[in-house]
């Protein structure tokens, strides 16, 4: 059977700095305004939670429960069972390395008594699984982003969301060379066809693969 079609659109580059920019909590900016307070009182912890989804490619619940027993070898690697993928065992776990930019910024949180990296927000998912998604869309929404667009069908179909932070992962991974087969064991795809659907092929990698004929 084909792989199914990606529900999200992924998130540009610029989009992805944007946004992380946007919730810096050392950072005040006139977009904050247009923020609910419960996400502007918990900035902190979704910069986090961006910065683990945009570094590791995760699933916006395997961000959130992010916990310190996860961060293995000196916190140089991530090794999660990805919720999506429990029914399958230990043999679904991913395991990720840890970038620069990502350790720096789990440095300056310190974990719950639980280990827990995002505890007001892991709390508020486990009440309402939706509601992080519903707050994630307003994030979007304050940097001008739409998060929705209307289907064939005339009702209104989501574009955007925290699944664009992991499409664009694998989008970027593969569009600077990694190999597919890595890509795939990072973000725990079923099949390498899973992560060749997730790949976005761009205007300029074409003309780069076209030069080779000349």
């Amino acid at each position: 059977t084909s792989a199914p079609s990606p529900k999200k659109k992924p998130l540009s580059e610029d989009e992805i700095r944007e946004l992380l920019a946007v919730l810096d909590p050392r950072v005040l900016t006139e977009r904050d305004a247009t923020l609910p307070p419960k996400i502007l009182a918990n900035k902190r912890e979704w910069h986090g939670i961006a910065m683990v989804g945009a570094n590791t490619g995760l699933r916006l619940k395997d961000c959130v429960m992010l916990n310190r027993e996860d961060l293995l070898d000196e916190m140089t690697t991530i090794t999660v069972l990805p919720g999506k993928m429990a029914r399958r065992g230990e043999k679904a776990k991913v395991t990720i390395p840890v970038t620069t930019k990502l350790r720096e910024c789990l440095d300056q949180i310190t974990p719950a008594q639980d280990g827990s990296f995002f505890p007001v927000l892991k709390k508020r998912y486990e009440a309402d699984r939706s509601a992080l998604a519903k707050d994630f869309a307003h994030i979007l929404q304050s940097i001008g982003l739409t998060t929705s667009e209307e289907g064939a069908n005339g009702r209104a179909r989501s574009t955007l969301g925290f699944h664009s932070i992991r499409y664009r992962f694998v989008t970027e991974l593969r569009r600077r060379g990694a190999d597919p087969h890595v890509v795939q064991k990072m973000v725990g795809h079923t099949s390498l066809e899973m992560t060749n659907h997730y790949t976005e092929v761009d205007q300029a990698q074409k003309e780069s693969a076209l030069r080779l004929l000349e």
